[in-house]
């Protein structure tokens, strides 16, 4: 597969927002799966033909893909640096070329990227690829298995766009760089550091099947598993991707919020510079209301409150209820308007 040929890199610095440079609890789930997606059935994953193998050396350990701990079927991962920045951009359609391109990041990450912009739809993909090539196994699958473990529905241009899709993650390559530091006794000392430079899809091939579909076979690079240990990656309910297929925006910012334990109230124009969101301000600020409500609405998170330019946002039910009475607008879950109901009728 011909890779893109790097160009002059760019130099836009990472975010500078005096509460965003704090360092933030990765979401960390273990393997098992969470309680908001033991009763979801999700398609198994198809088992890869044990007749054909990567075009690398699969009898290597080095050159195998495979995480740590991997995690639960009704679950997709992600590393937590890729979902709080645009490498997959909230907008549906988008091409535009990025050529050495440093996303804004927050410190200490340095995100570069080469490639065309990649979309949600292509993340739903790559995460499908992950997951099935995640015990370590090449993966042979058929575009339509392929998508239900994406969550995502065949029909019209799908099979096209799935194509073009795994051709251009194999032409766009990532550098991640995390020098991390910690606070011990007061001081700040050196953390974890880890990096990852290629391509998000190592090596792709297509094969005639006797039916309608091919074969697509994928190898992932064998380094990206670095970036899939427990405390990197981020767990994603495979039901919350499915549902939320048509609207990117409130993917990527479910996706965010997942890669945090509690959600920091950050200024919406946070959000719209990190996501890559590219439209105007009141443009964004429609859209984020609406992707929140649309979150409200199906319980994927409690509530969520714009005030004084920040968005607040809580994941679960807290101890103790808040509300903002001075907030330009507040979406709420069923659960939330229910509660609330049932305390002022308590009163």
């Amino acid at each position: 597969m011909n890779k893109k040929t790097n160009g002059t890199q760019t130099n836009r610095g990472p975010m500078d927002f005096a509460d965003v440079n704090k360092e933030f609890a990765i979401n960390n789930p273990d393997s098992e799966p969470s309680a908001e997606c033991d009763d979801v059935e999700v398609p198994a994953a198809p088992s890869p033909d044990p007749d054909w193998h990567s075009a690398l050396d699969q009898s290597n350990p080095r050159y195998i893909f495979k995480v740590e701990k991997p995690w639960h079927e009704t679950n997709r991962a992600a590393p937590s640096e890729f979902l709080r920045s645009a490498l997959f951009s909230p907008n549906r359609r988008e091409n535009r070329l990025m050529v050495g391109e440093r996303l804004a990041t927050n410190q200490p990450i340095d995100l570069i990227v080469r490639g065309d912009t990649r979309t949600q739809f292509d993340l739903d993909l790559w995460m499908a690829c992950v997951h099935l090539a995640r015990f370590g196994e090449p993966v042979r699958t058929k575009i339509p298995e392929l998508l239900k473990v994406a969550g995502r529905s065949p029909g019209g241009s799908t099979e096209l766009r799935v194509r073009e899709s795994l051709e251009l993650l194999g032409c766009f390559t990532v550098s991640l760089n995390v020098n991390a530091k910690v606070r011990k006794s007061g001081l700040s000392v050196p953390g974890a550091t880890y990096r990852f430079d290629g391509p998000l899809i190592e090596h792709l091939s297509w094969e005639r099947g006797a039916g309608r579909w091919d074969y697509a076979n994928i190898v992932l690079h064998p380094d990206l598993a670095e970036l899939f240990r427990p405390q990197r990656r981020t767990h994603i309910p495979a039901r919350v991707r499915s549902q939320l297929g048509d609207r990117p925006l409130a993917q990527w910012m479910y996706a965010f919020f997942r890669t945090h334990r509690n959600v920091l109230p950050l200024p919406l124009e946070y959000y719209q510079r990190i996501s890559g969101a590219g439209s105007s301000d009141s443009d964004f600020h429609s859209r984020a209301k609406k992707a929140m409500t649309l979150l409200a609405e199906k319980s994927f998170i409690y509530s969520a409150s714009l005030r004084e330019g920040r968005l607040y946002v809580q994941r679960n039910k807290p101890a103790v209820e808040t509300t903002y009475p001075d907030a330009e607008w507040t979406v709420q879950s069923p659960a939330a308007i229910t509660s609330k109901k049932t305390i002022g009728e308590n009163k």
